[in-house]
């Protein structure tokens, strides 16, 4: 079975547009208008759009509007995505898949979720994107306390579904991660096949050859996959770990998106953005604050529906 359907014949660019073209890999779960606005803001000549729509969402309200697109491929393989496990992983693989395997040849991938929103033109994202060969990923040595980034995400055994999760299956893999915790820790160097471990941020652009060693690694390392099938956060952590013991190490750079992580009582993780925001956001100048990066920044997240005024003004001056 095909794991992908486009939901209209292939789009054809005009032959200016024939190199440089982009592949937005987007990941949703709620909000279908979030989708639609995203889509819309990003639509250009060059650009096609993949997207993994989670297996609990109703896949109606996404597509709807969107069907009749020939720069839209919604993957027919959805899966269920848990906060903190591997299919954090499994479902950007599979955009990956899907994106390589289209007849266009996608130079620059980027992966966004239905909460981002860019903050530039397309114009400018492509100009800089196709200015070097950076991969824009954000990756530190493991551990990283001062970055929440500790080595017990690799060393424990987990098992997704527990995490920000109700029920009681989901009850009871919180308890079989907790009984895990008693166990001895995992051989990181040995489950890593000799690789020093990374983690950063879990939104990236890369580039194709990039991709194709993620997809290579994937394809032929089963232990490597099986060693972070049973990790915490392992989005957080597999393709940085992979490009940051190849190749492909001294390219890396910070990711081109704003999230923040401000921690504070009552305060979410990341936060919502908000009105407090925009001075930063809307600032040409505006980089990525020193923990980050420093780096550009292209896009941001956090945004829910309600954000619809903030994305309004966002329009109004992206530069």
């Amino acid at each position: 079975m095909r794991s992908v359907v486009s939901v209209s014949a292939p789009q054809r660019r005009p032959a200016e547009a024939a190199a440089g073209c982009i592949a937005f890999l987007i990941q949703v779960h709620a909000a279908p208008e979030m989708l639609h606005r995203l889509i819309g803001a990003l639509r250009a000549p060059w650009v096609h759009f993949f997207v993994h729509i989670d297996a609990v969402a109703d896949p109606a309200p996404f597509t709807r509007g969107l069907a009749d697109l020939s720069d839209v491929t919604f993957l027919r393989d959805r899966l269920r995505v848990h906060w903190g496990g591997w299919s954090q992983v499994e479902a950007p693989l599979r955009l990956m898949r899907a994106a390589i395997a289209k007849d266009v040849q996608f130079e620059r991938f980027i992966l966004l979720s239905g909460s981002c929103y860019p903050l530039r033109s397309n114009a400018a994202l492509r100009r800089f994107l196709f200015a070097d060969q950076i991969e824009h990923i954000t990756s530190y040595r493991m551990p990283s306390y001062a970055r929440d980034k500790p080595m017990t995400r690799l060393s424990r055994w987990h098992i997704e579904g527990g995490l920000q999760a109700d029920g009681s299956r989901a009850r009871f893999t919180r308890i079989l991660n907790d009984v895990a915790r008693l166990l001895p820790d995992r051989d990181v160097i040995k489950g890593l096949n000799g690789r020093l471990p990374y983690a950063g941020s879990a939104w990236w652009t890369l580039t194709r050859p990039a991709v194709e060693e993620v997809l290579a690694t994937v394809a032929h390392e089963s232990r490597l996959v099986e060693f972070y099938r049973y990790t915490r956060n392992s989005d957080e952590s597999f393709f940085h770990t992979v490009l940051s013991n190849s190749s492909f190490a001294n390219k890396i750079a910070p990711t081109l998106m704003f999230t923040d992580w401000s921690k504070g009582k009552g305060i979410a993780r990341p936060c919502l953005l908000g009105e407090r925001h925009l001075d930063c956001l809307l600032n040409p100048d505006f980089v990525q604050p020193t923990g980050s990066g420093p780096g550009p920044v292209f896009f941001a997240r956090k945004f829910t529906p309600a954000s619809a005024h903030l994305l309004d003004k966002i329009d109004k001056s992206r530069f």
